[in-house]
């Protein structure tokens, strides 16, 4: 049984599901570039040392001191908004006999507000940046998504890669990165979630430091409908990756999406789905296959590693498979089958701290709760004509393709 206490952006979720108490704070901003890099060189350094605890050395004793704390700063994008996330978790003090949660509050105070700032710590930060991105496009598949984004949502958010850019990053400098962090701190939105067995003065401690008032728009739009453009590129990898995009004229603030996410199901997210059974399964055309939907974008994605001559025959099928779907032409197993594993996925949820948090977040900004029967409804609303309907409103957007030299 889970008790909510919530009020504004600080809620906290009390059961005894789990032995670890976790948090999570995001800092929110418009997705927007430069913003977008600084914020990354930030993650860095929130994780690195600060002013109170000037080593790496005396961070990991501390995190020793609270019973193993473990700490992580990512950043992501929901449609126009970038987030800056400080991530958290530390022993329930139910078993740990002390009271060194406020400590651990205190900690991870100390690490946002008080980063290190200087000339050796920003250079230590744009070398990691610059290793993960280079890693990051050096991988034929995320280069095709990356790509297929930057062509197809060209002047819109999603062409905006989370993680920055290597040639602004360069040009920030440190007082370009103190400036920002003041600047983020007064101004940024902010959530704040704490999933445990977490005592109730907590909420109160979290409010003191962290309550506001939502200030940016909505995090939803829809990309919008442009002349299909296709593009290659070739790279010496011996697996050829494609990736097509497909406006839905819909996001996730639509009374109807649930028949969107079932739509992906079907076509792409099963282990039968549409897509996996005719190109892998029964052509073996393909080495991988799957749908994806960017809900706060209004995207629907499709991604593949094929073998370069195999490219016209997969778009072709491909195209033959939403067809299927829009001409109602799906069984009426594939169908169930793709509720019911979107029902199971959504039940699982309160099982994984990640995916709570991240549901409960994505709910809050759509001004939602989080309340499991009411996604499980809707999925049950879910009719074929409401798939075929949804599979009606895609337009091809783009399609991107590294072909490998096989």
């Amino acid at each position: 049984m889970t008790k909510t206490i919530n009020s504004n952006n600080v809620e906290l979720l009390i059961n005894d599901k789990f032995k670890d108490v976790h948090f999570s704070i995001r800092f929110m901003c418009e997705n927007k570039e430069p913003d977008i890099s600084i914020r990354n060189l930030l993650a860095y350094l929130m994780i690195d040392r600060n002013e109170k605890y000037l080593t790496k050395q005396s961070i990991n004793l501390k995190t020793d001191d609270l019973f193993a704390l473990s700490f992580d700063v990512k950043t992501s994008s929901y449609g126009k908004i970038h987030v800056l996330e400080m991530k958290f978790t530390t022993l329930s003090e139910r078993y740990s006999k002390e009271a060194h949660l406020e400590e651990a509050l205190s900690f991870i105070e100390s690490c946002i507000r008080t980063p290190l700032i200087n000339e050796e710590t920003v250079l230590e930060a744009k070398q990691n940046m610059r290793s993960n991105l280079l890693r990051i496009y050096d991988k034929p598949s995320t280069l095709a998504a990356l790509s297929a984004l930057a062509l197809g949502g060209k002047d819109e958010p999603i062409s905006l890669f989370s993680l920055g850019r290597i040639d602004i990053m360069d040009k920030i400098t440190v007082e370009d990165l103190k400036d920002y962090h003041k600047k983020m701190l007064k101004e940024d939105d902010v959530y704040v979630i704490g999933i445990g067995q977490i005592d109730l003065r907590y909420h109160e401690i979290l409010k003191s430091i962290y309550s506001k008032v939502k200030t940016l728009p909505s995090a939803s739009y829809c990309v919008l409908d442009k002349d299909f453009q296709e593009k290659k590129i070739s790279r010496k990898v011996k697996q050829t990756s494609l990736v097509s995009l497909y406006t839905l004229g819909k996001n996730n603030t639509d009374p109807n999406y649930m028949s969107y996410r079932v739509l992906s199901y079907l076509l792409g997210t099963l282990p039968n789905s549409l897509l996996f059974t005719e190109i892998r399964e029964k052509r073996n055309l393909c080495y991988s296959i799957y749908s994806n939907l960017m809900h706060y974008d209004g995207i629907l994605s499709i991604h593949t590693g094929i073998s370069k001559k195999q490219r016209t025959l997969v778009l072709k099928l491909i195209d033959e498979q939403i067809e299927l779907i829009k001409n109602d032409k799906f069984s009426d197993s594939l169908f169930l089958s793709a509720k019911s594993l979107l029902k199971n996925n959504y039940i699982a949820i309160e099982d994984d701290v990640s995916s709570w948090m991240n549901i409960a977040f994505s709910a809050w900004l759509l001004d939602k709760k989080f309340e499991l029967q009411n996604y499980v409804e809707e999925i049950a609303n879910v009719d074929r004509q409401s798939i075929v309907d949804a599979a009606l409103s895609l337009k091809k957007l783009c399609t991107f393709t590294v072909t490998g030299q096989e």
